[in-house]
């Protein structure tokens, strides 16, 4: 993203940094740490409503808006490996789960599923990067984790080698309730779709479909930054989104344009989770001297 910034740009540079994740990231945007930030609306909602990391709901005239649509999606779901005999979501009790990385924006996603799903307290938990997560599951440290699917035909490569080696997995269905609560508080209430798949990445799923639920992410700003600034890096973003994404997979899956001809999911889901007052004003104005449709 910087790169592609700066080659467009005869006046804006991007200087990237290393953080813990997503949460971090919106935090340092928060707090004026930096700029501009990549962040999940998992952590805008989290800080609008008061609910973990954040200890009390943030001003709304201090939360950092969205410029971009979707960059980045995240499927969330549960998995484990056919070994361990978990089949249901009520066969994690007692199990050791492993989170992903501290600073994570899917980490308060599970702390929310496991309690609205009567498994707070009952789960054993650790956080593990993914190739400590593979490294976990080779040496039956784990039963099961949480892996990242942004679609049905491009899965967390970490993981694979695990799928390849110890046979096929087993998805771990999140009853409709447990969803519908969990999504009420980490994302406002958006919907959750489900894939029809029996393979991801040639990895069969044994107990398909493989259902899961969306957390979006997109390029997130101070309020107080420069609106010509904002507006620029909202029109670079958009305007090289084939650059920004594997083969325009995100935009074109959840944002717009043309769609590959392998891709299972035909409708458009434009600004998926992305709510106006999500967005600054000087993204807007591009979106609306583009032609481009956002929420109203």
């Amino acid at each position: 993203m910087a790169q592609i910034v700066e080659e467009n740009s005869d006046t804006l540079q991007l200087q990237p940094q290393t953080t813990t994740g997503f949460m971090e990231n919106f935090a340092r945007v928060m707090n004026d740490e930096n700029d501009a930030g990549l962040s999940s609306a998992a952590a805008y909602y989290a800080a609008r409503n008061g609910t973990e990391p954040f200890e009390e709901p943030v001003p709304e005239d201090e939360l950092p808006l969205g410029i971009t649509p979707t960059i980045h999606m995240s499927g969330f779901y549960l998995a484990t490996l056919e070994r361990t005999g978990i089949e249901s979501f009520e066969d994690l009790s007692g199990s050791d789960f492993a989170y992903l990385h501290r600073g994570s924006a899917t980490n308060p996603i599970n702390e929310y599923v496991f309690e609205e799903g009567g498994l707070d307290g009952e789960i054993n938990t650790e956080y593990l990067g993914f190739t400590d997560q593979r490294s976990a599951l080779l040496e039956d440290r784990i039963d099961a984790w949480q892996p990242l699917l942004f679609d049905q035909y491009y899965h967390n490569g970490a993981h694979v080698e695990v799928y390849e080696q110890e046979g096929d997995f087993v998805h771990i269905p999140i009853p409709d309730d447990v969803i519908d609560a969990t999504m009420d508080r980490v994302t406002g209430g958006w919907d959750y779709l489900e894939v029809d798949a029996d393979t991801v990445d040639d990895i069969t799923i044994n107990n398909g479909p493989l259902d899961y639920f969306f957390t979006p992410s997109q390029l997130y700003v101070g309020q107080d930054m420069d609106e010509d600034v904002v507006y620029e890096l909202t029109e670079i973003l958009v305007e090289q989104q084939d650059a920004l994404t594997d083969g325009n997979r995100i935009f074109h899956t959840y944002g717009w344009g043309d769609a590959p001809e392998e891709s299972p999911i035909d409708e458009r889901y434009e600004f998926l989770g992305i709510e106006n007052d999500h967005l600054h004003p000087a993204a807007i104005d591009y979106y609306e001297d583009a032609g481009i449709e956002y929420p109203q």
